[in-house]
């Protein structure tokens, strides 16, 4: 609209744009004319676009149409007798307005920003920008428009200033002036650290039940917390939620498993227990040697005794251990009596002791066979 100031007063021009078409080959040019004093309308008042050479007369109400008008810039004129002309500039079709009251909420590692919503009937969407310098080398963080006028950005350096631009986009692709703030993300950082990301369980007999322990600790700051969970039914780990300051120290967890569910005599199985946490996720693997025959102490140390080996498929006067390194050499073999156990005194079959290290055994009887595992520990 346009008013104009009679003599000495002035046009006042009032430009409506309407979309007449989705490609947005031409759109629709009306408006008023007013005088600026009183508000009135001016019949009779001359509108030009002065670069295509088209007037248009206003009515009694003080309007006037253009109709279609194609895409571009142009000046709109504005005259009537006894006031000043009015020039304009216009480009058709018009950008959205740039988006207002853009803040941003600093988080741990993130900055949520958000702004109001703009009012065009032809706003399809917004685009964010970021960069490191203020003024220059933004790139656009959404790989489509945004619907809502907020944006979270994760995975930032706490204490870096980010800088941000926000623009609105019609449909017609046309893209606003830019909405700027900057801001730095802040907060404490959790680390999450496991005392094992293995739990070798050794043997398990048929219908035994075992549980072992691993811990949790907070080594950085703030709250670390999270999910326990397990992939094997035969394995159950408590508790399955945990929250944990650098302040609480290690946080243990129970690991148990169920060879009345796992239901074996023989062979290794294993398991995955996840930790999903909000410093990470780790995963602890669980290793079950199923078998009917049993060795104890586990660890063993020969200085201090005998290595006893057990179970329900040890057959009196029908078993045969034999004990092996890990390469694969004999370094025993026990042949049962009358008992239901083997002792063994450390020592290969020309009486050497043997060193450290962990050590197969493999036993066959008419019950079962099967083959597990102990270590030597010498000290």
């Amino acid at each position: 609209m346009v008013k104009m100031i009679k003599m000495y007063c002035m046009l006042l021009l009032v430009i409506s744009v309407l979309i007449t078409s989705a490609e947005l080959i031409a759109e629709t040019l009306s408006g008023t004319v007013t005088d600026a004093s009183t508000s009135q309308p001016i019949n009779g008042a001359t509108v030009t676009i002065v670069e295509l050479g088209q007037s248009r007369t206003t009515n009694s109400s003080g309007q006037y149409d253009f109709g279609n008008v194609a895409n571009g810039t142009y000046t709109l004129r504005a005259s009537a007798t006894g006031y000043i002309t009015q020039d304009i500039p216009l480009t058709l079709p018009k950008p959205p307005a740039a988006p207002t009251g853009l803040t941003i909420t600093v988080g741990n590692r993130k900055l949520d920003l958000d702004w109001n919503d703009n009012t065009e009937l032809d706003l399809a969407g917004y685009n964010v920008y970021r960069s490191l310098t203020s003024g220059s080398g933004y790139t656009k963080l959404n790989t489509s428009l945004l619907t809502s006028s907020m944006y979270s950005d994760t995975g930032l350096v706490n204490g870096t200033t980010y800088y941000y631009r926000v623009s609105a986009v019609d449909t017609s692709n046309n893209e606003s002036s830019y909405a700027t703030k900057s801001a730095a993300p802040s907060g404490s950082l959790p680390s999450l650290i496991l005392s094992t990301n293995t739990i070798y369980f050794d043997s398990l007999n048929f219908g035994q039940t075992k549980s072992m322990t691993f811990t949790i600790t907070n080594s950085g700051s703030g709250t670390l917390s999270g999910t326990i969970s397990d992939d094997q039914e035969w394995i159950t780990v408590d508790p399955t939620q945990f929250a944990v300051s650098a302040q609480d120290g290690p946080q243990t967890i129970t690991v148990t498993v169920d060879n009345n569910i796992l239901k074996q005599t023989q062979g290794e199985y294993t398991g995955i227990i996840l930790i999903d946490s909000n410093a990470g996720i780790e995963t602890v693997k669980v290793i079950v040697s199923a078998t009917c025959v049993l060795v104890k102490p586990n660890p063993y140390n020969p200085n201090k005794g005998l290595l006893t080996f057990f179970g329900d498929g040890i057959v009196p006067g029908q078993t045969t251990i034999k004990i092996y390194t890990l390469s694969g050499e004999l370094v025993k073999q026990l042949t049962s009596e009358a008992g239901k156990q083997f002792v063994w005194d450390g020592k290969t079959e020309n009486g050497e002791p043997v060193a450290s290290g962990i050590y197969l055994y493999t036993y066959e009887s008419p019950k079962e066979k099967g083959t597990s595992k102990f270590t030597v520990i010498i000290k």
